[in-house]
């Protein structure tokens, strides 16, 4: 029961630090939206000082790894027999734009031979 708890308790950390880190990043990016950028560019007219704010800004902007959802369910098999393939999807997210991609996930599956069609009759009189 105590490792249990232990398991749970280590969860719900990770999954608040997840959360508060994710909040710290989305106000991170909308200063640096708001601070940085001109029309959705790198502003040409800041002060050096503003300048090495925002490329600082930026660089951990960049170091934060993108947002994917959970994987899908596995389609069906290609093949009944003889080796197929089943793929999953998830949606990704770059953090610094609104671009949207999918990852795929791809499994060989039912590699099993398949069986011989027909098979051996009876013997014939000759």
């Amino acid at each position: 029961m105590a490792r249990l708890t232990l398991i749970l308790t280590v969860t719900l950390f990770i999954l608040a630090l997840s959360l508060v880190n994710g909040a710290k990043v989305k106000k991170m990016l909308k200063k640096y939206k708001s601070k940085c950028l001109c029309n959705g560019s790198p502003c040409d007219n800041l002060k050096k000082k503003k300048q090495k704010k925002c490329a600082k800004m930026l660089a951990k902007l960049e170091a934060v790894p993108d947002e994917c959802g959970e994987w899908g369910f596995y389609s069906d098999c290609s093949a009944d027999c003889g080796g197929g393939e089943k793929t999953r999807v998830r949606t990704c997210q770059h953090v610094l734009s609104d671009e949207n991609w999918e990852e795929e996930d791809t499994q060989e599956c039912n590699t099993n031979e398949c069986p011989v069609n027909g098979g051996w009759g009876e013997f014939q009189d000759c």
